[in-house]
C-alpha cells in the first residue's frame, strides 16, 4: 500500500498566492490585430510552449529568408536563380546556423568544433522540432538579437524587414528570456536535482563561468532525463506518446506568464494601457493605427476593454485579499 503523502504544502500555496497578488498590482489591456481568430483555449502548458516556439520560429524563418535574399540580391543582382534557391530555409539551414552560434549536440561537440568556436549549450539532435524547450528558446533569443543588431536595419532604404517584423523582435527576445528564466527556476527548485548535488555544483561556478544557461547545463550533466522533462525539450509527438510524462511543475505566476505569451503571440499590438495600483496610467499607441478613420473603432474597443478591466480589478483584489487572509489564518493555527 502506498504511503500517504503528509507533506505540508501550505508554504508553497501561500507563495503562489503571493505571486498572484503581485500581478494584481497592475492591469494591462492590449488591443491586438489578428487575421485569423481560432477562439481556442490555451492547451496544456507543454503544448502551449510548443505553440509559442513554433510561432516564433516561423516568423524568424521568414525574416531569415528576407535577410538572405537581401544580401544575395545586393551582391548578385542579375543571378535570379541563385537568389531564389537561397530562399529555402529548413532543418539543415537551422542546424548550420545554431552551430555557428555555439549550440552543438553532444555528438557534434565530441567530434570537435572549429578552432574559434566554443560550445554555448549542448542541445538535443531534434532541437529543430523541440521548439517549446529551453534550448530552442535560447537559440531563438539569439536569433532575434542578431536581427536587432543588424546595422542594415538602421537605414530605412536598406531595411529588408517590415515594421511589423521589427516590432515583434524585442518581444521574441524578451519573452524567450523570461521563459528561459522559468525553466531555470524549475531546475533550481527540483528536489531530485537538489539531491544529486545541483546546488553544490553551482557553488563551484564563479565569475565568468556563471552564465544564464549554467543551471540547465549542470542539470543536464547531473540528470539528463530529469532536465529534459523540466525544460520541456520534447517534440509534440513525444509529448503525446510518452507515457507517464509528468506535468510541468509550474508556479501560478509561471502559468500566467505562459498564458500571456501564448495569447499575444507575434500579433500586432495596436494599443496598450497599463494601470498601476498607485494610480499611474500608461497608454501606448501604435502610430500605424492613429491616422486612419477606421482606427476610431479600435480606440473605442480599447477604451471599452479598459473600462471592463477596471470594473473587475477591484473584485479580483478583494478575492485575493480574502484568500491570502485565509492562508494566513491557516498558518497561524498550524500546530
Amino acid at each position: 500500500m502506498a504511503e500517504k503523502d503528509t507533506t505540508d504544502n501550505t508554504g508553497d500555496v501561500a507563495g503562489n498566492f503571493k505571486d498572484i497578488v503581485k500581478d494584481l498590482f497592475n492591469i494591462e489591456v492590449n488591443t491586438i490585430l489578428r487575421d485569423n481568430i481560432s477562439a481556442q483555449k490555451m492547451p496544456n502548458p507543454r503544448h502551449a510552449l510548443l505553440d509559442i516556439g513554433s510561432e516564433y520560429y516561423e516568423i524568424l524563418r521568414k525574416m531569415e529568408i528576407s535577410h538572405r535574399l537581401f544580401h544575395c540580391a545586393s551582391l548578385q543582382e542579375n543571378r535570379t536563380e541563385e537568389i531564389e534557391g537561397d530562399a529555402e530555409f529548413g532543418s539543415v539551414e537551422f542546424d548550420d546556423m545554431r552551430r555557428k552560434w555555439g549550440f552543438y549536440t553532444q555528438e557534434e561537440a565530441d567530434e570537435g568544433t572549429p578552432g574559434d568556436k566554443k560550445v554555448h549549450l549542448v542541445v538535443q539532435s531534434l532541437v529543430y522540432d523541440q521548439l517549446g524547450g529551453f534550448a530552442a528558446f535560447d537559440i531563438m533569443r539569439t536569433w532575434a538579437d542578431k536581427f536587432l543588431g543588424d546595422p542594415f536595419l538602421a537605414d530605412p532604404k536598406k531595411r529588408y524587414l517590415t515594421d511589423t517584423q521589427l516590432s515583434v523582435l524585442p518581444r521574441i527576445r524578451d519573452n524567450a528570456d523570461m521563459l528561459k528564466g522559468m525553466f531555470i527556476a524549475m531546475c533550481r527548485r527540483d528536489n531530485k536535482l537538489k539531491e544529486k548535488g545541483l546546488a553544490d555544483e553551482m557553488k563551484k561556478k564563479r565569475g565568468k563561468e556563471l552564465t544564464p544557461v549554467t543551471v540547465v547545463e549542470l542539470s543536464q550533466k547531473i540528470d539528463l532525463e530529469q532536465t529534459l522533462m523540466l525544460t520541456n525539450q520534447y517534440t509534440r509527438s513525444e509529448i503525446v506518446s510518452t507515457e507517464n510524462l509528468s506535468p510541468l511543475p509550474l508556479k501560478d505566476s509561471e502559468l500566467v506568464l505562459i498564458r500571456k505569451v501564448w495569447e499575444i503571440g507575434t500579433e500586432v499590438i495596436a494599443m496598450q494601457t497599463t494601470i498601476q495600483v498607485d494610480g499611474d496610467v500608461i497608454t501606448r499607441l501604435n502610430p500605424n493605427f492613429m491616422d486612419d478613420k477606421e482606427s476610431q473603432y479600435l480606440r473605442a474597443y480599447h477604451n471599452e476593454g479598459v473600462r471592463i478591466a477596471l470594473s473587475y480589478w477591484g473584485n479580483l483584489i478583494a478575492v485575493a485579499k480574502e484568500l491570502v487572509l485565509a492562508i494566513a489564518r491557516g498558518v497561524s493555527n498550524k500546530p
